[in-house]
């Protein structure tokens, strides 16, 4: 019986190629601040997203249905109390709040 998987694939992307999508966004004040995100990778089986957060953004405790990979590329992240500088990994396994 011959095998009926699909051969496996092999993807490029380039980041300059996806647009930036605003997904979030806040009043502080007079001041607006927003989340956006570009796509990179979105199929069933994974989600590949880079962020781009504007200072102050406050997003509320949440988890995800899946691993979860936070790569701090610039700038400074607070996690709860933690600090979380340029080069910092953050690893939310399924169920994992952040």
């Amino acid at each position: 019986m011959a095998d009926e998987r699909p051969a496996p694939r092999l993807a490029f992307v380039h980041e300059s190629d996806v647009p930036w999508q605003e997904v979030l966004a806040q009043r502080h004040g007079e001041r607006r601040v927003s989340v956006h995100e570009k796509f990179l990778e979105w199929t069933k089986d994974r989600l590949v997203v880079l962020g781009r957060y504007d200072p102050h953004v406050v997003v509320e405790r949440h988890g995800h249905r899946s691993d979860h990979l936070v790569y701090v590329l610039a700038g400074d992240l607070v996690v709860g109390d933690r600090l979380c500088p340029a080069g910092t990994l953050i690893v939310l396994e399924v169920g994992a709040t952040f």
